[in-house]
């Protein structure tokens, strides 16, 4: 069997340390390597390693986890876990204590990974894994874990809460925030501000939605309207149809104070988001509402004066105040204050997108409330409005305890069940993961701030072209598969809209005979275009990129890219948010005949990022003026050239096709592809030299045939299907093929390297 086993420790090999980790992965030579967490042994299935190992290799998953029973004495409960998703970002997340890992794609991931961690390696591991290849989670039973290696109800959450675990919270959150800018999805701690002017009947609004609370409601409600106040406040308690002697408590108080607003809803569908919606929606709310739970009492009579000053010290919508954990009597428990100390003020946006909550208590801008809403449930309805918050404003803090949380077992989150504690955890992991798409297109608009006019243009064209609104809107069910191919990332998807380009006729006489629809009079009347240089600057229809942008030149003339390097580079300097795309005659241009390139999001492409960690990368040459590598082992032929100086690039690249044409006389161009943008002031120039332009099995019919015709996007990592038997045919052995067939052979790659050399 070609497996390793790495076993995490406390002490010397303790594999939540960076160095630690490096070193053990270093010293693995398999293919697979199953990491176990935790102390003790774990008593197999049957055949269940097999099992775990088979769908690895059919999959080619870059980990694999399965649900496991746990023992507790003579006992076996089946202990499920939830299936990974993007936004499955905690790192307390429950994979079990067993993870197989492609040995690869871990080699790859800690090779990516600079950070010194002492408790948060395993956890940027993951990340970094997750980025490069798929999870897979086996609906199955694999193993059983025995009792001593399962923590008393409860304590994971407050081992989360607990001050004592502070600094490992801070790397867990350094972490995160590496991984949310890999992906596209980290915010700059840049916020808007916030007008807090406006007529409403009162300053604050104290809420407590409530059902079945005979026990604790009037603490409760009283501890809210003891608070002393420079300003006026009322108290809403929103009554979900109590069945014990709750209704009554609340209408007595009522009757004594009409500062306390009595609502019981008309609808019986009503969670806990709902009842904060019927309060937040009526008229007598105020200027800002602060949230109580039922069971719990504000610590002292200052608490909302404190937080509403704290609203306009901070210049923020949504402020998260502190706790103290207490029994059913008040006395403090353990770990007594909780105040979250341990995510930073600026960076709370980010680390927000880790945790399983924001904090408590938590205090909101109405208006800004009732604009957003909250979803209609009973768990982590204040985490969906915490995030969305986020995205744009600054979470405001309180670090004193602000209430007493009562810990009893009364409590909707007390030591909940495996199956009700999935649940949750599904559903944060699903706004997570809606949230983060959610910021990534957020940071592709501001991406093109700079290029004010392409953000109108997107704008406009989306609003008024149906075809265009329809094809973008559906990117966000394009399916997509992962593959690792000797360590680097292959994403492969299903995109039917792009069979136009993957099945262009590209000879000369169809070129001749077809009308050129990148002409000005033959492009839909929908489109439109902003002119730069000689260019035409359109947002492409039948998009491959959250924004895909084809870019014409204005004359009819021929896709021959000499002396249009130039070009080029200006344009990947004034679209930062860009990569600029240019395919050959022969090498995936879909319109021969016209010369364009394309531009698609920065940072969609695995090429982009894997030029700078790929450890196969080698110099040619360093000079002054820029540096040329190429990457070694990396399935196609590629050189990379990357200056700060333009003349430099365009001279080397002229030096490069010269280089080309005498191994392609034939050609009136040289077969390549090419990909260029910028970053912190320096050009990369990333140039795919081929010898064909399609695999012989475009060319095949009946289930041999492949309709596949690569271009500068697949040969950046991301292969692009048009037909579902296509999709569902491409393996690893098939993807290395076509990239085999392409690229030229190592042969005369060494040749073009040797020629550099000079």
């Amino acid at each position: 069997m070609n497996l390793s086993v790495a076993h995490l420790k406390n002490g010397e090999y303790n594999l939540q340390n960076t160095s630690i980790l490096k070193s053990v992965i270093s010293e693995i030579n398999t293919a697979y390597t199953f990491i176990y967490l935790h102390s003790g042994f774990i008593q197999w299935g049957e055949y269940a390693l097999e099992r775990m190992l088979q769908i690895a290799r059919d999959n080619d998953a870059g980990m694999v986890y399965s649900n496991y029973y746990k023992q507790v004495g003579d006992q076996i409960f089946p202990y499920p876990v939830n299936d990974y998703q993007e936004g499955s970002l905690r790192d307390d997340f429950n994979f079990g204590p067993v993870l197989l890992y492609k040995t690869s794609v871990m080699k790859q991931a800690i090779s990516q990974i600079d950070e010194e961690y002492r408790f948060a390696a395993l956890y940027a591991l993951r990340l970094k894994v997750s980025t490069l290849s798929g999870f897979i989670h086996i609906n199955e039973f694999l193993y059983t874990e025995p009792d001593n290696n399962i923590c008393p109800p409860g304590k994971k959450q407050f081992d989360y809460v607990n001050p004592k675990n502070r600094e490992i919270q801070i790397e867990m959150e350094t972490a995160c925030s590496h991984h949310l800018k890999d992906i596209g999805a980290y915010l700059e701690p840049k916020f808007d501000v916030i007008d807090f002017s406006g007529n409403f009947p009162v300053e604050a609004s104290v809420i407590i939605p409530v059902k079945n609370r005979e026990k604790t409601i009037e603490e409760a409600i009283r501890s809210a309207l003891m608070q002393r106040t420079s300003f006026p406040f009322n108290v809403f308690v929103v009554d979900n149809y109590s069945t014990d002697v709750t209704s009554s408590i609340v209408r007595k108080i009522a009757s004594e104070d009409n500062r306390l607003i009595h609502i019981i809803p008309d609808r019986l569908d009503l969670g806990i988001g709902g009842c904060w919606n019927e309060a937040v929606m009526h008229p007598q709310c105020g200027k800002f509402t602060l949230q109580l739970d039922s069971d719990d009492l504000y610590i002292n009579d200052s608490v909302v004066e404190t937080i509403v000053r704290a609203f306009y010290n901070q210049n923020t919508p949504m402020i998260v105040g502190s706790y103290k954990i207490v029994d059913f009597c008040l006395n403090e428990i353990p770990p007594g204050i909780i105040d979250h100390r341990e995510w930073s003020f600026e960076n709370g946006r980010n680390n927000a997108l880790r945790i399983n909550g924001l904090g408590a208590p938590r205090a909101f801008y109405t208006p800004l409330l009732r604009k957003i809403k909250f979803p209609n449930t009973s768990y982590g309805e204040d985490y969906a409005v915490g995030l969305a918050i986020s995205r744009n404003y600054l979470i405001g803090r309180i670090y004193e305890p602000l209430y007493l949380c009562r810990r009893w077992e009364d409590n909707t989150d007390a030591a909940p069940d495996i199956d009700r504690t999935n649940t949750y955890n599904h559903y944060k992991d699903q706004l997570r993961t809606t949230e983060l798409l959610a910021r990534k297109m957020m940071n592709n608009q501001k991406n093109l701030a700079i290029t004010t006019p392409i953000s109108v243009l997107f704008a406009e064209q989306f609003k008024s072209w149906p075809l265009l609104a329809k094809n973008y809107t559906a990117l966000s069910s394009v399916i997509e598969r992962k593959f690792s191919l000797e360590g680097l990332n292959i994403r492969v998807q299903l995109n039917p809209g792009r069979i136009r380009s993957a099945n262009a006729r590209v000879d000369n006489e169809s070129v001749k005979s077809l009308a050129c629809f990148l002409c000005k009079e033959n492009i839909p009347k929908e489109q439109k275009s902003i002119i730069f240089l000689d260019y035409s600057l359109l947002v492409n229809p039948y998009p491959i990129f959250p924004i895909h942008l084809t870019i014409p030149d204005n004359r009819h003339l021929p896709q021959l890219i000499n002396g249009r390097i130039k070009d080029m580079l200006s344009l990947a300097q004034i679209l930062p948010g860009f990569t600029i795309l240019y395919n050959g005659p022969q090498s995936g241009a879909s319109v021969p005949g016209h010369f364009h390139f394309q531009a698609g999001n920065k940072g969609f492409l695995p090429i982009e990022h894997e030029v700078h960690s790929f450890i196969g990368k080698k110099c040619i040459r360093k000079e002054k003026k820029g540096n040329l590598y190429f990457l070694r082992n990396y399935l196609r032929k590629c050189l990379i050239f990357e200056s700060k100086n333009e003349e430099w690039l365009l001279q080397k690249f002229e030096i490069l096709t010269t280089i080309l044409h005498a191994i392609q006389p034939q050609e009136e161009e040289p077969m390549f592809n090419v990909i260029a943008w910028k970053e912190e002031n320096i050009w990369q120039l990333i140039v795919f030299p081929r010898k064909k332009h399609r695999p012989r099995q475009f060319y095949e019919t009946g289930s041999e045939q492949l309709l596949i015709s690569p271009g500068v996007v697949d040969f950046g990592g991301v292969v692009i299907t048009v037909r579902n038997e296509d999709f569902l045919k491409l393996n690893k052995g098939l993807l290395i093929d076509v990239y085999a067939q392409l690229s030229y052979s190592d042969k005369e790659f060494e040749y073009v390297i040797t020629q550099l050399k000079k």
